[in-house]
């Protein structure tokens, strides 16, 4: 094999790239975070004795979430040298598919090791607490590793089936997903020996039976289900060379529209899409609308986005049940809300990143549409892509509200507020990760650019902002109130100053300044003037007779 000249461009490559750097130091710093709050024992835990478990056990979810996503962001790397034309040449070369694969995964795994690294002295610190053991912390490291390895597996094998970057991410997402979950489930329907054992070929389990009260009662299902993901892994990085050897030779083409059987309309209509008015809907020419739209995995990526965000809703009631605390709850939750606010960033900037690279920006800047017609009709397609997903987080968020409360009287009311409160905050959250989103889409470099700018902006610096202010409320009854009061008010000021400031943003990005009051004023009222005068049919006037001209005055 001559792994050694993918390895050796990989690395030159990685080495220059800034999100390199940016990744190891996030994800651990993030750990940082999450395991500070767990130290101020008034606000998330009712004795001392429950800190080094409950830290261990936020770490650890925390930590294959993060090992199970962050392969996503290599998704792209084959499905890339396909799109740039630059897959055909390696091959020209000796290298072989084994070559390419596995030097890509050399390098980019190598990335995603050292980033998953920095959990490894988090974990160590709830040694410091006590009620963890160090056969644990290693067993819980080894589960972690072999995840990565899964799931890094499993994205090549999808980059090699894969043509656009989009359908990479959602393919490696919906792959590794369906592996962690899907054997779960017969053991959680039947309780049939035969059945239960299917457990062991997820990563999940691994974490799960890595824990010192699990393996100290069946110690093989550790490592069985260790095994089998370590298996499954192998399988998907053979499926990937087998894959690219076979397919190398495709080049990239965009996908065309597919022709529309004989009907009644015409053949090059224009772009309609649904406005809605204040009497009734009115289809008008909305061509940017109409383009944002036809992008390819637009829904399935919000759905997904507001599927996470409702996992993350259920994941905060069950640990506010199992810790009774809401202040350590958050930890578990916020992980969730970082994935589902990713997601939405791309869905909300996607075509404002691809038209400003290809150039299409810019002649729709001259264009009758304007800017101001373009930032009505991204705003129009985006409300329309997101409404459904949104209505399913209001929903996960009304839902889950009544199991985070266990107590009675002034405390249950307390409860109640921050329930809603948090519910309220993460409705505003989608939409100020959409505006936002749309904001960086129009100056971002690259697609991963656009989601940490606003990942870190509205998840990581006020999450960092609230464990540090938390130290500042180390008494009791005051801490119950900056959590239950306090935290969610912060966290619904946050979400519209960002809408506000987003927005601001993009209308000056687009030299499009938001008009005064009396202005808009003005047009509602020639708007319903004008909707009345043309409702009522013209009078029919008989066409005057005109006798014609002589000759001479031709």
């Amino acid at each position: 094999m001559f792994t050694h000249p993918i390895v050796h461009r990989e690395l030159r490559v990685a080495a220059r790239r800034t999100g390199t750097y940016w990744i190891r130091a996030s994800v651990a710093a993030f750990a940082v975070v999450i395991c500070s709050q767990w130290f101020n024992n008034r606000l998330v835990a009712a004795s001392i004795g429950n800190i080094g478990p409950g830290s261990f056990h936020t770490l650890s979810l925390i930590g294959i979430v993060v090992a199970l996503g962050l392969p996503v962001l290599i998704a792209d790397c084959i499905s890339h040298e396909r799109r740039e034309g630059t897959l055909g040449l390696l091959f020209l070369t000796t290298l072989k598919s084994r070559d390419v694969i596995l030097g890509k995964f050399a390098v980019l795994g190598s990335v995603a090791f050292y980033s998953l690294l920095g959990f490894a002295p988090m974990m160590l610190m709830s040694l410091t607490v006590g009620g963890v053991t160090i056969n644990e912390v290693a067993r819980m490291a080894l589960a972690l590793a072999n995840a990565l390895f899964f799931s890094l597996c499993a994205a090549l094998l999808i980059s090699t089936r894969t043509r656009t970057q989009s359908s990479a991410i959602m393919g490696t997402l919906m792959l590794v997903t369906g592996c962690a979950i899907l054997p779960m489930i017969p053991a959680k329907l039947s309780s049939h020996w035969l059945l239960a054992k299917t457990v062991i070929a997820s990563p999940i389990a691994t974490r799960l039976a890595a824990f010192e009260s699990a393996y100290a009662t069946d110690a093989m299902d550790y490592w069985s289900s260790l095994a089998s993901a370590h298996l499954l892994g192998w399988l998907c990085l053979v499926l990937a060379i087998l894959s690219l050897r076979h397919n190398w030779a495709q080049t990239f083409t965009p996908k065309t529209l597919k022709a529309r059987s004989a009907g009644p309309r015409r053949l090059n209509a224009p772009s309609r899409v649904l406005l809605f008015t204040r009497a009734n809907r009115l289809r008008a020419f909305a061509p940017v609308a109409r383009a944002v739209l036809r992008m390819g995995s637009q829904r399935p990526m919000a759905w997904s986005a507001a599927a996470l965000s409702v996992v993350g809703s259920i994941t905060h009631a069950i640990a506010v049940r199992t810790l009774g605390s809401p202040w350590a709850a958050a930890g578990t939750e916020v992980i969730f809300n970082i994935a589902s606010s990713a997601l939405f960033a791309i869905v909300a900037g996607r075509f404002f990143f691809e038209s400003r690279r290809s150039g299409e920006l810019e002649l729709l800047l001259v264009t009758p549409v304007g800017a101001r017609g373009i930032l009505r009709e991204q705003r129009l397609a985006i409300t329309r892509l997101i409404l459904g997903p949104l209505y399913l987080v209001i929903a996960g968020c009304i839902v889950t509200t009544p199991f985070g409360m266990q107590s009675n009287g002034a405390a249950a009311l307390l409860e109640l507020f921050f329930g809603l409160g948090r519910g309220l905050a993460v409705v505003l959250g989608v939409l100020a990760a959409v505006r936002v989103g749309m904001w960086f889409g129009s100056r971002a470099s690259n697609i991963f650019t656009l989601v940490g700018w606003t990942v870190g902006l509205l998840e990581i610096v006020p999450t960092a902002a609230l464990c540090l202010l938390s130290l500042l409320f180390s008494d009791s009854s005051i801490g119950i109130l900056f959590v239950c009061v306090l935290v969610p008010l912060l966290l619904i000021a946050k979400n519209i100053g960002f809408i506000i400031w987003a927005g601001r943003q993009l209308r000056r990005e687009f030299r499009a300044p938001e008009r005064s009051l009396l202005d808009r004023m003005f047009r509602w009222f020639a708007a319903a003037t004008t909707s009345r005068i043309t409702d009522a049919k013209p009078p029919l006037i008989p066409r005057q007779f005109s006798p014609p001209l002589p000759p001479s005055k031709l």
